[in-house]
């Protein structure tokens, strides 16, 4: 029954192709159940405040309305955070880095495996095991979400496709009693996992241009950007809703490193932190992203 839902996840995800960087992430925000009227209800409230009258979105942030929204959603989301309403949890990975870097790889089903790996150290770790969770994804055609709900439904799944089985297997292990997409502009929680899907591969691959504004606001050589004035923009407004996570760092104790790991980081990510920003790493020498010459083939029996 759907009454019988507890905890509530909104997720989101930049770059899951690679099509646009080095970078791909999935942002996750979790709560429980009777703290989601007041969480959107304030995200949604921020957004409206700020002029925003569609949709916040990360990659419109060149916009002032978008980007005074994005600013002021820093500031809500650390409040909530610290107020226990909400966590924040985002996967990032690197498709230069040695379990990627891999001719024809198949960059949905890595999608996958990072979904798996995120809701495995979110939910299972930050939140009660007797949880019973209503996940929420925003809208893509790089998971069968109808294919995995109907998985977490089968008594026995033989392991013969690593992804779509070992998602399954996290969600029913998770008590999830319902999986559905939901699209961003319908959803302030999903738009707010949209801004941290984009900041925390930003900060990581846009740090030096981070540190060139910030040496120019403090007086120092002139930014240099060859780039036309809209990318120029585009980046002094990003640099104010960084320095705005910052400011906050600073003064809180958040669990996140900046400067020493040219981007927002945990290096320990931990359900004492309400923020948990982990960039996936190689865990062994074999640990490869699949590709698409595999022959893999999924099979259940019921």
């Amino acid at each position: 029954m759907v009454s019988d839902i507890t905890h509530l996840a909104f997720a989101d995800e930049h770059n899951h192709d690679a099509g646009s960087g080095n970078f791909g992430s999935i942002a996750l925000i979790t709560m429980e159940k009777s703290s989601y009227k007041t969480v959107h209800d304030r995200i949604l409230q921020v957004i409206l405040q700020a002029g925003v009258r569609s949709e916040f979105k990360w990659k419109k942030t060149k916009r002032f309305t978008q980007k005074k929204a994005a600013i002021n959603l820093i500031n809500l989301s650390v409040e909530l955070a610290l107020g226990k309403l909400i966590r924040i949890d985002v996967i990032l990975w690197d498709y230069r880095d040695n379990r990627h870097n891999i001719i024809d790889r198949d960059n949905a089903k890595n999608f996958q495996i990072m979904y798996y790996r995120l809701l495995n150290n979110t939910l299972h770790k930050f939140w009660p095991n007797e949880s019973i969770w209503a996940l929420y994804p925003d809208e893509t055609t790089c998971v069968d979400w109808e294919k995995v709900q109907s998985l977490t439904n089968i008594k026995g799944v033989h392991r013969t496709e690593e992804t779509l089985f070992d998602l399954a297997k996290a969600l029913k292990s998770y008590h999830t009693m319902r999986l559905k997409e939901v699209p961003a502009k319908k959803s302030p929680v999903s738009q707010l996992a949209d801004l941290f899907a984009g900041l925390i591969p930003y900060s990581r691959y846009c740090y030096d241009k981070y540190e060139s504004i910030k040496i120019e606001k403090e007086g120092g050589v002139l930014f240099a950007d060859p780039t036309n004035e809209e990318i120029r923009q585009l980046h002094y407004n990003r640099y104010e809703i960084i320095r705005q996570l910052l400011k906050h760092k600073e003064n809180q104790k958040l669990g996140i490193s900046f400067n020493s790991s040219r981007g927002f980081r945990s290096y320990n990510p931990s359900k004492d932190f309400p923020f948990n920003f982990w960039w996936y790493e190689p865990q062994h020498e074999n640990d490869k992203a699949p590709q698409k010459k595999s022959k893999i083939f999924l099979s259940a029996n019921i």
